[in-house]
């Protein structure tokens, strides 16, 4: 007879079990503040959390700025463009973007309406404005994307040296899908002057005109870039951009094909963890995710995400211990709202959690927004 009993190894084996299996983060929801829609929100290493939204008709409005601190309230909200109604947000994907830097400053760039067109330009621009260094007021907006008109929604991201790079997507005077390219400026010297723009896509791909981009900065500073295509064959795939050497140069890969007849006016996703690349994107009205090495354009593996509504504009928010909450609206379309879809998953991208959704809790023209609070430890939707 063994001298062992079984139940004298349970305590040991509950510890195991207690490591390896984190506790899982409770999932929490905050509406746009003011009633304002298309909300962006991201935290910084002193943990306040910082958020942008939109006001106003949905052919010309405002942009308006908000943070707080650790166990704070909302700021009062200031407006980001310094033209009244400049800003757009019909069709969903032409909604501000924005990012910080270690000096304070928030950078954010925007769609432009009909509003305020500079001097001799061609059709909307791309908008640009900076903050002042303390963020508690910004400056005169500036148009950043050259004398083509801007349609789909561009992108803005601060890297690790602190250059600021703005990219959005648009072809002569307008032009065909299949003409356009998504562009960059740079500015090195936070945001008072641009480099001039440079053309950074392959000339055969095209870019769909209605869809926006998303970039990203990873902390080996290589810079990230996903869009969709549309090529002359029907063709509206993900691809992503890489660059290795601070811009000058890009690497191009697909992530994921698909042939549509016409543009699906979606948005992407972009998100570091310490061992890869994370993406969010919506192929044949489904989310799917997507891992790509650090560096590379190529993607590894797709994990597709099916829920029983069509799904669109997908966001990423990470947890410190791994877990990654996937977001997304339901049923969201041209002049309609919707509902929200989200999921957990572990730090591999394994489901940790069922899909969970909510009704008619996105507005028309808008989308979530999420993140972490790494102070009571849960996530945060936010639409």
């Amino acid at each position: 007879m063994s001298r062992f009993k079984p139940i004298q190894f349970l305590p040991f084996f509950i510890v195991i079990l207690a490591y390896i299996s984190p506790v899982r983060a409770e999932v929490k929801y905050l509406e746009t503040p003011g009633g304002g829609i298309q909300p962006k929100v991201a935290i910084d290493g002193n943990g306040t959390t910082h958020l942008i939204y939109y006001k106003g008709k949905a052919n010309a409005g405002n942009i308006y700025y908000t943070r707080k601190g650790k166990g704070g309230n909302w700021s009062a909200p200031m407006v980001v463009n310094s033209t009244e109604d400049s800003a757009i947000s019909m069709g969903t994907i032409r909604g501000a973007q924005f990012a910080f830097a270690q000096d304070g400053r928030i950078h954010v760039v925007w769609n432009g309406s009909a509003v305020g067109l500079p001097k001799g330009a061609a059709g909307p621009p791309m908008w640009y404005a900076r903050s002042n260094p303390g963020a508690k007021g910004f400056e005169i907006q500036q148009p950043v994307s050259g004398n083509s008109p801007v349609d789909g929604g561009g992108a803005v991201v601060v890297d690790r040296k602190g250059i600021i790079h703005v990219f959005w997507h648009s072809g002569k005077h307008g032009g065909n899908e299949q003409d356009r390219r998504i562009f960059v400026r740079s500015s090195r010297d936070s945001g008072r002057s641009f480099s001039p723009e440079k053309a950074i896509s392959p000339p055969n791909l095209g870019v769909c005109g209605c869809c926006s981009i998303q970039a990203g900065a990873d902390s080996q500073n290589n810079l990230y870039v996903i869009f969709r295509t549309a090529d002359a064959k029907g063709n509206r795939d993900i691809y992503l951009l890489v660059s290795g050497d601070g811009g000058s140069s890009f690497d191009h890969g697909v992530a994921d094909e698909w042939k549509v007849a016409a543009c699906p006016m979606s948005s992407m996703s972009i998100l570091e963890t310490p061992e890869a690349m994370v993406a969010g994107w919506e192929t044949g009205k489904k989310v799917k995710l997507g891992i790509f090495p650090k560096g590379s354009a190529q993607c590894d593996r797709v994990i597709p995400i099916d829920s029983p509504a069509p799904m669109k504009h997908p966001v990423l928010a990470r947890a410190p211990d791994g877990q990654i909450l996937a977001v997304w609206t339901e049923g969201t379309g041209w002049n309609k709202g919707g509902g929200i879809g989200w999921q957990l998953f572990d730090a591999s991208l394994r489901p940790i959690s069922k899909i969970t959704r909510i009704l008619g809790s996105v507005p028309t023209w808008s989308f979530a927004a999420v993140y972490y609070d790494q102070e009571d430890r849960n996530f945060y939707i936010v639409h």
